[in-house]
């Protein structure tokens, strides 16, 4: 026990005293009774028991500082519950709502292919959030999930479905006859349940045909939604007088006067003209925003070599007309400068002095040139050589007139081939082939 006692006391002790084990004390003797006569003598005391050896006191290391108690967590915030999320609130673009199209006896796949059809056209128009009837069915299986685990109840179910946001519905039928499938399509306001547009799609002999005449008909149905989210296209081409096809509807011929008014989303231009090879793109138009398209045309072959051919020769013409106007003109100026004037002066004037100063009374012989002196001896023959002498000057003044007119006839000729004619080499250099790239046309060329 002794260790036990040292034990408490170093417990009891402040740490800084160091421990020391006391020796037991040893029990004192108690002094004998005084003997008496007659009590007979006492036994001899046995010997007193060894003490047992006092056990070895364990040493006890200093006690170690308490360590401090580790800080109790933070509570995690309560947060208060986020509003839920629709479907409107992620995309800025307007959502629809296409529902299972119903059967009239038609075989079991065939409506559901005709509206898996409906959800595609109407997702390549890039302008609409389309939640197909798979969509609805997963969310309401998944509100009906948590509802059944308690989370939520009827009330919130239908509420996650109007928190979709869809701004219409699609519904329609599929109709088989004994001619083929038909498809009637319905946009309906969904509060009001009223019909916004409805179109449909005429008998086709086969499911493919129908799918194949989908696409149309379901950009139709939203098309006056569409205009409420529209832009604007320019198609832009080098070539003049080409038609442009906007949805395989004609929107004009280049070069348009302004850009065309467009519905939101993905659109199908082609740009044609005869004798090129049609060109065809898909291009997206954002809401209020302009978008731009230049289109090269490339002529075919055949193209190329008669356009090349036909400037040619109207290049040819050109030439060849610009050359008769000169050479015209210059005729003219030649009979006009070289012949007719010197016989004017030289033969048909002098004549005419002697014969007005012979009228005149005031003939002067000595004054005269040795021309005009024969022809005031002989009066009636130089007025008989003026006679002709006048007539051949306005022979020579027509032939004149004549030339300057061919001359002027060459020069419009001339400017019309060079004005309406084109450069023959401009497809010179521009080959263009159509080579099959991965089963799709290929168009490869260089300017």
């Amino acid at each position: 026990m002794l260790w036990l006692i040292a034990v408490i006391g170093v417990a009891v002790a402040p740490p800084s005293a160091p421990f020391v084990a006391a020796a037991p004390k040893p029990a004192k003797a108690k002094k004998a009774a005084p003997k008496k006569a007659d009590e007979p003598a006492p036994a001899p005391a046995a010997a007193p028991a060894a003490a047992p050896e006092p056990e070895p006191t364990p040493v006890i290391a200093a006690p170690a500082p308490a360590a401090a108690p580790a800080p109790a967590p933070a509570a995690a915030p309560v947060s208060s519950p986020k509003p839920p999320v629709t479907v409107a609130q992620k995309s800025e673009r307007p959502t629809l709502a296409v529902f299972d199209l119903k059967g009239n006896g038609t075989r079991p796949h065939e409506s559901d292919v005709a509206g898996a059809a409906v959800v595609r056209s109407l997702r390549e128009l890039d302008a609409f959030e389309v939640l197909s009837s798979d969509d609805l069915r997963s969310m309401l299986s998944i509100e009906r999930q948590r509802q059944l685990v308690g989370e939520e109840s009827d009330a919130s179910v239908s509420a996650s479905v109007k928190a979709l946001g869809a701004r219409h519905h699609v519904v329609g039928s599929v109709t088989r006859t004994e001619g083929g499938l038909s498809l009637e399509l319905r946009l309906l306001h969904p509060d009001s349940g009223t019909v916004v547009e409805q179109r449909s799609v005429k008998t086709k002999p086969t499911l493919e045909e129908l799918v194949q005449a989908i696409g149309p008909i379901a950009q139709e149905l939203v098309g006056k939604l569409l205009m409420e989210e529209q832009g604007t296209l320019l198609v832009r081409s080098h070539e003049e007088g080409a038609e442009v096809l906007v949805d395989e509807q004609v929107r004009g011929t280049t070069p348009l006067p302004s850009a065309l008014p467009i519905a939101r989303g993905k659109h199908r231009v082609t740009v044609k003209k005869d004798g090129f090879v049609d060109r065809t793109l898909v291009t997206q138009v954002s809401r209020a925003e302009l978008t731009v398209e230049d289109v090269t045309l490339v002529p075919s072959a055949d193209f190329a070599r008669s356009y090349a051919a036909r400037n040619r020769r109207m290049r040819i013409g050109g030439i060849v007309a610009v050359a008769a106007a000169g050479i015209t003109l210059l005729g003219a100026l030649v009979v006009d400068r070289l012949i007719a004037e010197p016989m004017y002066q030289g033969q048909f004037k002098p004549r005419q002095e002697v014969l007005e100063l012979a009228r005149s009374g005031n003939l002067n012989a000595s004054t005269l040139t040795p021309l005009q002196q024969q022809c005031a001896a002989n009066q009636q023959q130089c007025r008989d050589e003026a006679r002709n002498i006048t007539s051949t000057l306005s022979t020579l003044q027509i032939v004149s007139w004549a030339l300057v007119g061919a001359g002027a006839v060459a020069a419009i000729g001339a400017a019309y081939c060079f004005i309406a004619g084109e450069d023959p080499n401009r497809y010179a250099q521009l080959v263009a082939s159509l080579t099959p790239a991965g089963g799709s046309i290929g168009l490869a060329g260089r300017w």
